[in-house]
């Protein structure tokens, strides 16, 4: 009878601990849901246009156009599953990265520095062209644009 009484106290503490491992492993699920894993195409945003120069921002966004580059929402596979969790879609994190470079040629339009024509940059599939940023244009005299 001893030995019967001595296999449930084990079993018990299996089950005790099963249990435990079960609940660690689901917190640790929900804490990791909340930051969806890195696209290798679509990166984290940095810190905000306003601390950087011209040559940074624009290196930044030549950086960044040359990601997204070309991305078709027809073939973009998103996950339900990841989305269930918080996770971006492609199409999501595409959208939110041209919004970044939208508001960064904006910032470069309004530091008067090159920007970019990001409808042709981003329309275009071919990586091996680097991004170019057009300069601004130069003020003629008596235009009514310098004092």
């Amino acid at each position: 009878m001893l030995e019967i009484v001595e296999s449930e106290n084990q079993l018990l503490m299996v089950g005790r601990c099963l249990g435990c491992l079960l609940i660690s492993a689901m917190l640790l699920a929900g804490g990791c849901a909340s930051a969806p894993a890195p696209d290798a195409a679509l990166v984290v945003t940095p810190a905000p246009v306003e601390a950087f120069d011209c040559k940074k921002v624009t290196g930044q966004m030549q950086v960044r156009i040359l990601q997204i580059r070309g991305f078709d929402a027809s073939k973009a596979q998103g996950s339900t599953i990841a989305s269930m969790f918080g996770a971006k879609s492609p199409a999501d994190r595409y959208a939110a990265e041209k919004a970044w470079l939208e508001a960064s040629n904006a910032k470069l339009a309004e530091k008067n520095c090159a920007t970019f024509d990001l409808a042709k940059e981003l329309s275009t599939h071919d990586n091996r062209h680097t991004p170019i940023p057009t300069p601004p244009a130069i003020p003629k005299p008596g235009d009514g644009k310098n004092p």
